[in-house]
């Protein structure tokens, strides 16, 4: 089972796949499908975990979200 942050990682790779100039319309569509639910997946788990993150898991969100 994926975390948060590799949730939000893997959205953000399905976008980058779906916006390349190779990456034929019915493919982009299904990459930007998967995308809408790893981003959903990552809103999920941020929420639950809201105000409770251990130290670990508040440095992998900040890892992957560039802060």
């Amino acid at each position: 089972m994926a975390t948060g942050p590799e949730h939000y990682a893997a959205a953000e790779r399905c976008i980058a796949i779906a916006e390349q100039d190779d990456c034929s319309p019915g493919d982009a569509d299904a990459f930007l499908n998967e995308a809408k639910v790893h981003a959903t997946l990552a809103l999920v788990a941020a929420t639950v975990s809201d105000g409770r993150m251990n130290d670990a898991t508040r440095a992998a969100w900040r890892e992957v979200i560039g802060d």
